[in-house]
């Protein structure tokens, strides 16, 4: 074998080790993050007269809607509004709660706070009067 060839042959294996270590590199990367905001459905509010047509938009009301299921067969329909979330539990009851302090994620109450809404990443559970009465609500896919 020529002293080309040999050359040629070790830069091809060299090629051959760079590449094989940048698909590895490439296949071992972290899967990216998804982020709740990634998967809730935003649009503005519309008010709608008799024949279907657009009669007012409320511009400054982003709404942002998602379905909760919860331990015991409950669940739960929220609207995230800029400074409350409006929520409706599967056993009818409707309500507005306003957005309060929280150290972390997020936190609602009525204004008496007997009824406590707590939200963290994809998950809520909401405290009456010191009992858990909504636990473990994950979002819906």
């Amino acid at each position: 074998m020529s002293r080309n060839v040999k050359i040629l042959l070790a830069i091809l294996v060299i090629l051959g080790v760079i590449i094989f270590i940048i698909f590895r590199e490439l296949s071992l990367a972290p899967e990216p993050d998804i982020d709740v905001e990634d998967r809730v459905r935003e649009y503005r509010k519309v008010e709608l007269d008799e024949e279907g047509e657009v009669i007012d938009v409320d511009d400054e009301r982003l709404v942002r809607e998602n379905h909760f299921k919860c331990e015991d067969g409950k669940h739960l329909y929220a609207e995230f509004l800029d400074d409350a979330i409006e929520i409706e539990l599967s056993e009818g009851r409707e309500m507005t709660l306003s957005r309060t302090e929280s150290p972390s994620g997020a936190r609602y109450a009525n204004e008496d706070e007997s009824i406590i809404l707590f939200h963290r990443s994809d998950s809520i559970f909401i405290n009456e009067d010191g009992n858990v009465t909504f636990d473990n609500c994950r979002l819906e896919e």
